[in-house]
Formats: C-alpha cells, sequence, structure tokens
C-alpha cells in the first residue's frame, strides 16, 4: 500500500548560476509513495551519473562548458517512478594572461633594467568588466618601475569580475636587473 500520497522528487541548488570552472551541488528530496528508502538515479543528458539510496540525494556538478545544463533525476520507491529536471547556467569567466609588451613573459617573470618602466595589460579586455591591480589600480592597464638603482623584484597581480560576478587572476613577476 502507498502512503504519504503519490511519489515525488523536489530539486534544489546551492547556486543556479556559477562560473565556468566552478561547481554546485543539487539536493533532490523524495517525498510521498513508499518512502522507507528511496532510490535516486541522476543523469546528465543520456549518461547515467550515479546511484544512490536514502531519503535525500546530492550530487556535485561541474559543467565544463558556458550554457545551460540540464540534470535530471530519476527517484524510484520500489513501486513507481518519477523525474525531474533542472537547469544550471554556467556564465563565463574572464580568463586572460597579463603581458608587459614589448617583452616576453616566461613562467610569469620577466626580467627588465632597473630603469625601465613596464606596461602591463591583460591579453583580453572585458567590457563592463572591474580591473583591481594588486597596486591599487582599477584601470585596464598599470605601469611599473622601480627606483632605477639595482636589483628589484615586483610581482603585480589582476584580478578581472565580469559583469556575472566571475573573477579570474593572473599575476605577473618583474625582475629589475
Amino acid at each position: 500500500a502507498l502512503e504519504g500520497g503519490p511519489l515525488g522528487v523536489t530539486l534544489s541548488l546551492q547556486s543556479d548560476t556559477i562560473c565556468k570552472g566552478n561547481s554546485t551541488i543539487v539536493t533532490a528530496y523524495g517525498f510521498g509513495g513508499n518512502y522507507s528508502d528511496y532510490t535516486y538515479t541522476w543523469f546528465y543528458e543520456s549518461t547515467q551519473l550515479k546511484t544512490e539510496n536514502g531519503a535525500i540525494s546530492t550530487l556535485e556538478v561541474s559543467p565544463a562548458t558556458v550554457g545551460n545544463h540540464i540534470y535530471t533525476v530519476k527517484i524510484y520507491d520500489g513501486y513507481n517512478e518519477y523525474t525531474s529536471n533542472i537547469t544550471v547556467h554556467v556564465a563565463s569567466t574572464p580568463a586572460f594572461i597579463l603581458q608587459a609588451p614589448p617583452y616576453i613573459v616566461q613562467g610569469g617573470q620577466i626580467v627588465v633594467c632597473p630603469a625601465d618602466t613596464v606596461l602591463l595589460v591583460p591579453n583580453n579586455l572585458f567590457t563592463g568588466a572591474d580591473y583591481y591591480w594588486s597596486n591599487g589600480s582599477i584601470n585596464s592597464s598599470v605601469k611599473v618601475s622601480t627606483t632605477g638603482i639595482g636589483f628589484n623584484i615586483k610581482t603585480v597581480s589582476l584580478e578581472i569580475t565580469n559583469p556575472n560576478g566571475c573573477a579570474y587572476t593572473d599575476s605577473i613577476m618583474i625582475i629589475f636587473d
């Protein structure tokens, strides 16, 4: 005999929009039916991801591409099954590499003369994004120099946060020698 009404499942997301490269957790809460023990089977498109028994089930997801990704869970109570979908949206991340033209950056560093002033720029610019340099600048590029006397090392980093709230950071070590 069925107890507690028809079998069903409620899906919830830790975050319905994530930044590319990040993950989120989908939780399935079964209800109704023969609620002594549910079997949850998770799918992405036609690929089965995992099967789990219990009152609730969770799935950590980290879609690799920007856009909408639909995850499906099928709940089974020993008599009936019920299927539900949830969509995770992946927002783009402002990936870039710091450059210091005309110098060639190798292994995240460059060597310059103590008297030089180095212009640092990301190899991509992002409309509407916020730029945060480790020296406090919020411009899309910065100039870095030293006293012009002797050996000095400066590491400068840039974090770009796009309008989706997704951030990416790169840094460069400048060796004044």
